[in-house]
């Protein structure tokens, strides 16, 4: 189980140790090696936008322990949609954390937030996020060919969205607004 709060200044050091990770950056659409200058001046301005949601997770079982950070970013009033991501602790992959992240991100942005549809992306060869994505109700909406370059090489990215007629239906969907942890 997890508990969720806003990210914060003190989280960053783990989140550019997680990024720099092979585990981690091997997946994503970055350019690692990432700075904990370069991240503090990110976090400055992410702090600001009202575009974004950002957040750490912590294992309840153990107080204090990083499990995961993700969050809402290109977040659209107007269209009702946002872009989800999500980063697990290296150390912690394939235990359930990154389920229960992501299925906390979506509740927030449908209850909280009011959207309407939230979609993310994964790289054209990370099969095991797009299995997870869809057992979550996530639908792959389509192939965005040769769309980013990663390590030197223009590679495939899919999109999967999930609406909230979709959200609504999954078995994980609060009805309740959710509760933010104060550190």
């Amino acid at each position: 189980m997890i508990r969720a709060r806003r990210l914060e200044a003190d989280d960053l050091p783990a989140r550019v140790q997680w990024f720099n990770s092979p585990a981690v950056y091997e997946q994503m659409a970055i350019d690692a090696p990432l700075s904990l200058s370069g991240t503090r001046q990110w976090y400055t301005s992410a702090v600001l936008s009202d575009r974004r949601r950002d957040f750490t997770f912590e294992d309840v079982s153990q107080v204090g322990r990083l499990v995961a950070m993700g969050g809402l970013t290109d977040i659209s009033r107007q269209h009702g949609h946002a872009e989800l991501y999500i980063v697990v602790n290296p150390e912690l992959h394939g235990r359930g954390f990154g389920s229960a992240a992501v299925r906390w991100l979506c509740n927030y942005g449908f209850i909280q937030l009011g959207l309407h549809r939230i979609y993310l992306h994964t790289m054209g060869f990370n099969d095991g996020a797009r299995r997870l994505y869809e057992r979550l109700g996530f639908v792959s909406e389509g192939m965005l060919r040769q769309h980013t370059m990663h390590h030197g090489h223009y590679v495939d990215r899919f999109v999967h969205g999930l609406l909230r007629t979709e959200w609504a239906n999954q078995s994980w969907a609060a009805s309740r607004p959710l509760r933010l942890e104060q550190s």
